[in-house]
């Protein structure tokens, strides 16, 4: 995993959000909070696109625009 993302998962696990390892840190990553699908990452790599789009949902979810990847986890 890039440092990049690395430092940027751990600044948002500090800003109450769960981020789920993976597999040996593989996969695709998903951003939590509490029951809601916040964010997910791309599985794979695409010259930082991925990266910016992972941050965006985020910055939408926190801006209260849910977008098609935000759900709600079924209990």
């Amino acid at each position: 995993m890039d440092s990049d993302t690395t430092s940027y998962l751990r600044k948002l696990r500090k800003r109450g959000y769960t981020v789920p390892g993976g597999r040996n840190g593989r996969g695709h990553i998903q951003v939590w909070h509490g029951d809601t699908l916040v964010a997910t990452a791309s599985g794979t790599a695409s010259g930082g696109r991925s990266f910016a789009n992972f941050k965006a949902q985020v910055r939408r979810f926190e801006q209260g625009r849910p977008t098609a990847k935000t759900r709600v986890r079924r209990t």
